[in-house]
């Protein structure tokens, strides 16, 4: 250092005497450069470089979470979540503590719930203005201090959730431990301010018991085990729930449908006031019983079989197809009309019960189906029902074209629906089916409805979402994913959210990734037909083209995949895959069975189904072997009727069959 000190001395004061002042010089000069240098190392400003107002949290820094005095058992769980994602996220161990007595010193706080903290720092009072579910998170960094909370003790799970998204990275794209992606950092930069997040939909609901926890990490807040939220009795057919045929058929099979002069227990005898009245109180008795229900689902069960005795009949409206037609085989051969045909005796029924069950308790909600041959509003119906009555519209018809398409006749018909019901109930939930490729666990390629969809029914009112979901995450888990980012913020971009997705989820491999997956949209954008398909048409959305390109980019991921994750979650694509092409090979060599071929020409289908048994079982057992050995991948849902029916090759051949003549006949 002296010897460029002397340097710098000689060039800049020439007239400086050389020898022993100039040295004696330089030694001062050089000993006050040095303290000025200690003395910035010491400075921790200088040592972080640490603009003012912005916290960095290191693993060094000695963080300490914070708790109430008497924390809730959801504010222990969101502060345990907090420091179990920090010690992924910067590999230190941060204590968690309660206010009862703790010291914290200068240390660094993260105040989790409803703290002094978070009541002196004024978080607690931007909670109490916003809305329900609000969170807030306020950091302020010359008091070493961020608070996060939420209005409700669920609401502060999903302030936390949202806190480790924005500043560490965090996402769990899929319900497990392979669709969680926490990046290491070295250092989380938070700057100071304030903000606050109400969530746009009140009832969100995607996922189930076994995804819980990753449910309410992305902000779903319907059925979450016991954390609270909102609270729904079942998603759909409900009526043997009140009125149970093992307990009332065999004393009074009058309670259910009449069926060709005999009585049936599969669906109510709606018009029935013995069976409007015990129903009602069936479901006051749940309401008291189950203290944290806050709504109740009222919905036929699934199929038909509606009563026809002559009460309920004349309930209908005349101009409609009749109940008969609706029970016969002939239902999908009616015309659109028949989603009408029962509406009326519905509604009477939804009405009489609902308004029993709200006179008594009138702070609760209900919602009541709206699918099948009653989706669709009656028509010149005057009443209107109680303003805590929700009308749940089933969406099936149509999701390769966005609910607002100018050309898809079927979601205009739906949004026609829409706007009729709204003139009997003040509310409106939508019962939706995201995985459902013909319910045979092939990926469903609908994101590019999802992204307009949700912010159209955001627009429409709606006041809650259910989907179909089961454990295909690694098939049709994008759907799920973009569904409850923007059930929480519709107007978040999809685009982005999908993008960040490929980059976090894939890595390295996130370019052919993403082109795969925006492969399967871009073809079921092309072939421009309804979805879900029936089966005979499913080779027009995976064809073997699509399916050998879909190869080449899981091969190139794979050589670029980063590290074992991303291979794994390469991997479980391929199983994916793998399956679809044994199902499209299936289906064409159904087609091309000579059974199937002499039935479709001879409109034979007693006869055809016979031979293709024989010509195809070997690879229905091999799509059945295949499924049973990855049936853990997270690819594949459970046991399912649909699948069954597939792999019973007198079925697949049979419904070809039949196809065929329908296109014949058109």
């Amino acid at each position: 250092m002296e010897k460029i000190l002397y340097k710098v001395c000689y060039h800049t004061f020439p007239a400086l005497e050389k020898g022993v002042e100039m040295k004696r010089s330089v030694r001062r000069l050089s000993m006050v450069v040095a303290l000025v240098f200690i003395s910035l190392l010491w400075n921790p400003a200088f040592c972080a470089g640490e603009p003012e107002g912005i916290i960095r949290i290191r693993p060094e820094s000695g963080l300490v979470i914070l708790l109430p005095a008497n924390p809730t058992s959801l504010e222990k769980d969101a502060a345990a979540l907090l420091s179990r994602m920090l010690e992924k996220s910067l590999g230190a161990d941060f204590t968690v503590v309660s206010e009862k007595g703790a010291s914290t010193g200068d240390r660094l706080v993260i105040a989790v719930g409803r703290t002094q903290a978070a009541e002196k720092s004024g978080i607690l009072s931007l909670l109490g203005s916003a809305g329900a579910e609000s969170i807030g998170i306020g950091v302020w960094a010359e008091k070493s201090l961020i608070c996060i909370a939420g209005k409700e003790d669920l609401a502060t799970h999903f302030a936390v959730a949202r806190f480790l998204e924005k500043y560490a990275a965090i996402r769990w794209f899929f319900p497990d431990d392979l669709g969680l992606s926490v990046p290491r950092k070295g250092v989380m930069e938070i700057p100071s301010g304030t903000e606050v997040q109400t969530p746009d939909f009140p009832m969100r609901w995607v996922g189930k018991d076994f995804a819980a926890s990753w449910a309410v990490f992305n902000g779903m807040n319907t059925n979450m085990d016991e954390r609270g939220g909102f609270h729904v009795f079942k998603s759909a057919h409900t009526f043997h729930d009140f009125l149970p045929p093992e307990k009332y058929f065999k004393s009074h099979p009058e309670y259910f449908s009449e069926i060709k002069g005999e009585r049936k227990p599969k669906q109510l005898c709606t018009s029935n006031r013995e069976v409007i009245d015990l129903v009602a109180k069936a479901m006051i008795r749940m309401f008291d019983e189950q203290a944290t229900l806050d709504m109740i689902t009222l919905f036929p069960e699934d199929g038909r079989s509606f009563c026809e005795c002559s009460r309920c009949r004349s309930l209908d409206d005349p101009s409609e197809i009749a109940v008969t037609e609706v029970n016969s085989p002939r239902w999908k051969e009616l015309s659109f009309d028949r989603h009408r045909a029962l509406s009326r005796r519905m509604t009477i029924f939804y009405r009489e019960v609902t308004g029993s069950v709200l006179s008594a308790r009138p702070n609760k909600k209900i919602q009541v189906g709206a699918y099948s041959s009653y989706l669709h509003p009656p028509k010149n119906f005057q009443a209107r029902l109680h303003p805590n009555v929700f009308v749940l519209m089933c969406h099936g018809f149509c999701h390769n074209h966005p609910l607002e398409s100018a050309s898809c006749e079927a979601n205009r018909r739906f949004r026609d629906a829409m706007n009729g019901w709204r003139r009997i109930y003040s509310g409106m939930t939508i019962y939706e089916y995201y995985r459902k490729g013909s319910h045979l666990d092939l990926p469903f390629p609908i994101l590019h409805s999802i992204k307009k969809d949700i912010p159209f029914l955001k627009r429409e009112g709606v006041f809650g979402f259910y989907t179909q979901f089961t454990r295909d995450q690694f098939t049709n888990g994008l759907n799920y994913y973009l569904a409850t980012r923007l059930l929480w913020n519709s107007r978040e971009d999809a685009d982005g959210i999908l993008d960040d997705f490929y980059k976090n989820f894939y890595g390295q491999a996130w370019q052919p990734m993403k082109e795969y997956w925006e492969n399967y949209e871009r073809n079921a954008i092309a072939v421009d037909m309804h979805l879900a398909c029936p089966v005979n048409q499913l080779d027009k959305l995976f064809p073997g083209s699509l399916l050998d390109k879909q190869a080449v980019l899981l091969d190139r991921a794979l050589k670029a995949a980063d590290g074992p994750e991303v291979k794994e979650r390469v991997a479980r694509a391929r199983i994916s895959l793998n399956y679809v092409k044994m199902c499209m090979e299936y289906l064409a060599e159904a087609k091309e069975t000579p059974g199937a071929l002499k039935g479709i020409k001879n409109r034979d289908r007693k006869r055809a189904p016979r031979q293709a048994s024989e010509d195809l079982s070997g690879a229905a057992e091999r799509i059945a072997e295949f499924r049973e050995s990855n049936r853990k991948s997270g690819t594949f849902g459970g046991k399912s009727n649909f699948i069954d029916r597939f792999l019973r090759p007198k079925w697949i051949v049979r419904n070809l069959v039949r196809s065929f003549e329908e296109e014949a006949d058109d």
